[in-house]
């Protein structure tokens, strides 16, 4: 579990080490926060060297303070076609500014989700192609994502209608401390092995009463 700032707020991103896991976050002068969260197909990227690169080649390229969400998805292209042209990356990339803004970029990955008040929604975020398995132009854009919290889970709740969904939205809108909700967000079914990696920021400091 890490915790770190996010503009304003507050950030926790927890890493499990699941199968194919890829999560790394990278503080920006300034104040701001960039993150990736996803998973690798491909025997090639899922090793501990592959998966390493590609961490690496994130944290490299989001340090740079003018560097945009655009660029970090151009950073892992070329690193996933380099290692395995026939694996991909789904992942989602977040960026952070200091002031508390987020945009966000889905390549393959499921949606983020929001909170606002007690309620928890989709973010509603376009997704486009994961990494590695088209050009450039076929990618999503990075677009804004408000809320109070906002949350992702890179596996195990894409179907809108299943009990892990509904029951990642109650865990989203409550508590008021982000690191535990990041634990609960990896917790595995019937108390098995925990999936992640899952992502929390609250973009303002919240109210401690």
């Amino acid at each position: 579990m890490f915790t770190v700032p996010a503009g304003a707020g507050s950030a926790a991103l927890a890493i499990c080490g699941t199968a194919g896991e890829i999560g790394a976050a990278v503080p920006v002068r300034g104040g701001g926060l960039r993150v990736l969260l996803g998973t690798v197909s491909g025997a090639a990227l899922d090793t501990p060297a592959g998966r390493r690169a590609i961490e690496q080649a994130f944290r490299r390229t989001a340090a740079g303070p003018r560097r945009t969400v655009p660029h970090l998805v151009d950073a892992l292209d070329r690193v996933v076609r380099d290692l395995a042209p026939a694996g991909h990356l789904r992942a989602t990339i977040v960026d952070v500014d200091r002031a508390g803004a987020v945009r966000a970029v889905r390549c393959g990955s499921p949606d983020l989700v929001v909170a606002a008040g007690n309620r928890a929604e989709p973010a509603g975020v376009p997704d486009g192609p994961p990494i590695g398995s088209t050009e450039p132009a076929g990618r999503a854009t990075p677009g804004p994502v408000t809320g109070r919290r906002i949350a992702v889970v890179g596996t195990g709740f894409t179907d809108a209608h299943g009990e892990r969904w509904l029951r990642v939205l109650d865990q989203v809108a409550a508590g008021d401390d982000p690191a535990r909700t990041a634990q609960l967000l990896t917790r595995g079914p019937r108390g098995g092995r925990r999936t992640g990696p899952a992502l929390v920021i609250d973009p303002e400091p919240q109210s401690r009463g």
